[in-house]
């Protein structure tokens, strides 16, 4: 992939293209999250999952109508060169448009962070038992360096796209360095340190800074789909408010970062043909069902501590990560 080329040029299929995410979607999802943390016991915490796996891509999406595009890809490559060029101009614009929309749900974001997080109880003491506190420990401090990356690698990569396409990557960045200071405060809220390293965090990130930027945004797409369900139900029924507060905070941000990558990748995947696109998903499945496999065994002791069994939360994973995939892909 040469630099952003394929944000700039790719012409959509059809008319109408589904935007995962919309200043009008938000409310909606903060409804639906904060409605997981008040749930009943450990029977509605695994139904409210599956009803988020199964409710995730239809509550999230909204269409937005290209007005310009009623030409398949086929019509687009029989006009002559001029008309070519304006189509893909037409697309750039709509692109641009996309994200920023983008821009401007990450700055109205901050508001609702600093809401959150000033109703929380930071300093109040974690009275769990020791087996709960080291397990959401464990958890945390593995996360902490997960979400911990500066971004550099993915941000110079995207230095071929748009101004609106950087400012958003750049603004994605942003939350997810705050997820990583999140997990650090609630492992300070457990009386933990954050670690120093670990090898696991160590080969991804050198993976992924060899690969492009549409590689790179679909390996972020994998690790994110299969945290999710972790991530609700640790909003859900983690063991005391600050742990539930974290959870909740991240998942309803993760779930429009999930949104925004799936339209950066949309714009990636749209004139791949349906046998490269079948290809594509058949490696990103193996990457995803490794990922789960590595969190609920890693995790699985935290996954307990909530109430989740792993090889139940495994399943929602590779639940989450299918539609995720599928509304990337198209």
């Amino acid at each position: 992939m040469q630099g952003c080329a394929w944000a700039r040029s790719a012409a959509p299929r059809s008319s109408r293209t589904t935007v995962t995410a919309t200043d009008t979607g938000i409310a909606r999802h903060a409804v639906r999250v904060r409605a997981l943390s008040e749930g009943g016991g450990e029977g509605a915490g695994s139904g409210r999952l599956a009803h988020w796996a199964g409710e995730s891509n239809r509550t999230a999406a909204v269409n937005v109508r290209l007005d310009a595009f009623h030409c398949t890809l086929a019509k687009v490559r029989a006009v002559t060169p001029l008309q070519r060029e304006m189509l893909a101009g037409r697309a750039a614009v709509a692109a641009d448009d996309q994200f920023a929309r983008w821009i401007m749900h990450f700055a109205n974001n901050r508001a609702r962070h600093e809401a959150t997080e000033v109703s929380v109880d930071w300093d109040s003491p974690a009275a769990l038992p020791e087996g709960v506190r080291n397990a959401i420990t464990h958890s945390f401090q593995r996360f902490e360096l997960g979400e911990g990356g500066d971004g550099e690698h993915l941000l110079r990569k995207a230095a071929r796209c748009s101004p609106a396409q950087q400012e958003a990557l750049r603004l994605l960045v942003v939350e997810e360095q705050q997820h990583s200071e999140l997990f650090a405060r609630g492992l300070q809220h457990l009386g933990a340190s954050t670690l120093p390293g670990h090898w696991s965090d160590r080969v991804f990130t050198r993976l992924r800074r060899i690969l492009g930027l549409r590689t790179e945004l679909a390996l972020f797409l994998a690790a994110e789909a299969v945290a999710m369900p972790y991530f609700v139900v640790l909003s859900r029924s983690g063991p005391d408010d600050v742990i539930r507060a974290v959870g909740t905070r991240i998942a309803l941000d993760e779930e429009h970062h999930l949104a925004f990558q799936i339209d950066q990748l949309r714009l990636g995947f749209a004139a791949t043909p349906p046998a490269g696109r079948a290809l594509v998903f058949a490696v990103w499945w193996c990457v995803a069902v490794g990922a789960g496999t590595v969190l609920a065994i890693d995790h699985r002791a935290a996954l307990r501590a909530c109430g989740l069994a792993p090889r139940s939360y495994w399943g929602s994973a590779l639940r989450s990560f299918r539609r995720a995939a599928a509304a990337a892909l198209g």
